[in-house]
């Protein structure tokens, strides 16, 4: 498991005190469904707009990153005798709940979730890492159902794909953060 948490806790951390807004631009607004509309704003909330979806992104990757590593580690103590079946089940369908908490509540802030402009694409990978995410969850616990192995398989697969999109936002955001400092 790629650990994403010393990236995330930087950029929820480094919210920064930049006043510079004069190069911002209109952002869009982002709804649960995906439909983007345009949304007006001054410079100033246009730097805010940012921030707050720095910080809803980082925050949101970092909620995530922290219930994969818990997934990961009570599977690792499956090979080690020090967690049960029923122990790893329980802490997917945790980790499940929570991430999705996390998805609707700090990400998509329960569908108010303003998408500034050039993030689409971070906004995207951010929603592909979430789906295939949940879809590694609904995986693994479906093991658990028939205890079909190529659940494992498929479920890995997609976690691994998750890893991946998570790593490319957080790449993404950590240079939009950078680029709002200078």
């Amino acid at each position: 498991v790629i650990i994403l948490l010393p990236f995330a806790a930087m950029i929820v951390g480094k919210l920064f005190s930049s006043n510079d807004a004069a190069n911002q631009a209109a952002p869009t607004v982002q709804s649960n469904a995906g439909t983007v509309a345009p949304a007006s704003t001054n410079p100033a909330q246009g730097l805010e707009i940012e921030k707050n979806y720095l910080g809803s992104a980082g925050g949101f990757l970092k909620t995530m990153n922290a219930q994969g590593l818990l997934v990961a580690t009570a599977m690792e103590g499956a090979n080690a005798g020090a967690t049960t079946l029923t122990q790893i089940k329980k802490t997917i369908e945790s980790a499940r709940r929570i991430t999705m908490a996390g998805y609707q509540g700090d990400y998509l802030q329960n569908g108010k979730l303003v998408v500034p402009a050039g993030y689409a694409d971070i906004d995207k990978d951010i929603r592909s890492s979430y789906t295939q995410r949940d879809a590694a969850y609904e995986e693994y616990l479906a093991f658990f159902d028939d205890d079909k192995t190529q659940h494992i398989d498929s479920a890995t697969a997609a976690f691994m794909k998750s890893e991946q999109m998570a790593q490319k936002a957080l790449a993404a955001l950590g240079a939009k953060m950078k680029a709002l400092k200078n």
